[in-house]
């Protein structure tokens, strides 16, 4: 290859792999906004950041997505078991355990003879991360309504009693 192919090609390259990171800054951005609407259900949110997951893959066509939260399995329409799978776990304060799983439909190859990259494996790790941090916060704050309705009732009953 002649000097200025080699500058082309490069270039090329590079352009791809900034694509590759546009994608998952992209899939980040989503879910966290997703994440501060405090409208939607734990569960509807879960399917909606299952649903955009894909999108941020590499193998974008081939890639299914699923979230697994204490027993409940939110996944991508096209989602089904595959030996081509990446797995990021999490674990939230209470003991609910979690799982963000991105699998292949086909057994594809990128460039590097891998089908991961490695900003995927981060991407997922990140979007697991922000999961937890999600979902230990909705665990409080249920435990802080609890908490705050049986001392209303507690002090209805002192009042009662006086």
């Amino acid at each position: 290859m002649s000097e200025p192919e080699n500058v082309e090609a490069e270039k090329e390259r590079l352009l791809h792999d900034l694509n590759e990171r546009v994608k998952e800054l992209t899939a980040l951005h989503h879910t966290a906004r997703l994440l501060q609407d405090h409208e939607r259900t734990a569960g509807l949110l879960l399917q909606e950041i299952v649903t955009l997951l894909p999108a941020a893959f590499h193998q974008a066509a081939l890639a299914a997505a699923r979230i697994v939260f204490d027993g409940v399995e939110y996944v991508s329409t096209n989602f089904r078991a595959s030996p081509w799978t990446q797995t990021a776990h999490f674990t939230t304060t209470g003991g609910k355990h979690g799982l963000v799983e991105i699998a292949y439909t086909e057994n594809r190859l990128n460039q590097s003879n891998r089908r991961f990259l490695a900003e995927e494996k981060s991407l997922l790790e990140s979007i697991a991360e922000m999961l937890q941090l999600y979902l230990d916060r909705k665990e409080a704050q249920e435990s802080v309504e609890t908490i705050t309705q049986q001392l209303v009732e507690r002090n209805k009953e002192l009042w009662n009693l006086q």
